[in-house]
């Protein structure tokens, strides 16, 4: 490592310090000085062969090499004085000095914020995606509580028609049983023991009376106490649902007729 030495090398530099070659690439190198040789400081040494031409590296040079220094100083001398070494050994001023320890303080807190910001969201999009499956969990269950209860409503509703449509049918076959037999019994004088028969009657209609009266209480406690709760958020199913089982009325009110027209 020879120091101080020249831009432009001459043939007492090489013989002073007993240089044999100078490497360098081929590039031709001016020189504003005016000691080189035109355009090109080597021409000399390449005309008496005492220049090796070296290859260059692609995206290696001094000027790159300097260029990166001096965009990254900030960075290098930041560095530098956390591993230890003063402003003095860096030749930075103190003015300087404090200015990077509070950029690269903000810089670092700023990050930090990013980083804690990001962990927040992550952990709130958990949260809410959770929220949203315990939601429509609960949904799925209250479906089907609601369906489990219309379908027992429904099956309860049919079981207790068609008990009534029973009684109603045996309570006219009664009737017509006991008409045919006193017209039977009676022949001619009918007429004297029809009037004797209105008693009976008169207990037939009030017993479908009765259970008509029946029907639409139980109608009524149903409909308040299983229908009611579920007609708000499903309002057709449930009306739809309540016109289905409230159709035994219809054979008590023929029953009740034909009672009367005996």
């Amino acid at each position: 490592m020879i120091e101080g030495s020249p831009w432009v090398v001459t043939p007492e530099f090489l013989v002073e310090h007993q240089i044999d070659y100078v490497a360098h690439d081929a590039l031709p190198y001016g020189d504003a000085s005016g000691d080189g040789d035109g355009d090109d400081c080597y021409a000399w040494m390449k005309r008496s062969g005492r220049f090796q031409e070296t290859q260059r590296t692609p995206g290696v040079s001094t000027s790159d090499i300097i260029l990166r220094i001096v965009k990254n100083y900030n960075d290098y001398v930041f560095r530098n004085l956390a591993r230890g070494y003063t402003r003095k050994e860096l030749g930075v001023g103190l003015l300087k000095e404090r200015q990077l320890r509070a950029k690269y303080q903000i810089k670092n807190l700023s990050r930090r914020v990013q980083e804690q910001q990001a962990r927040i969201y992550g952990r709130g999009r958990k949260m809410k995606n959770r929220i949203e499956e315990q939601v429509q969990n609960s949904r799925s269950i209250y479906t089907r509580v609601q369906n489990r209860i219309a379908q027992q409503t429904s099956l309860q509703m049919t079981k207790w028609h068609h008990e009534i449509q029973d009684s109603a049918k045996w309570l006219h076959e009664v009737q017509t049983s006991a008409e045919s037999y006193v017209q039977r019994m009676t022949g001619n004088v009918g007429k004297v023991f029809r009037s004797t028969l209105k008693p009976v009657n008169d207990e037939i209609s009030k017993v479908n009376k009765f259970a008509q009266n029946k029907v639409v209480q139980v109608n009524k406690v149903v409909h308040d106490r299983f229908l009611q709760p579920l007609m708000k958020p499903r309002k057709s199913q449930s009306s739809s649902s309540f016109d289905a089982s409230s159709s035994p009325e219809t054979p008590i009110q023929t029953t009740a007729g034909s009672s009367g027209s005996g």
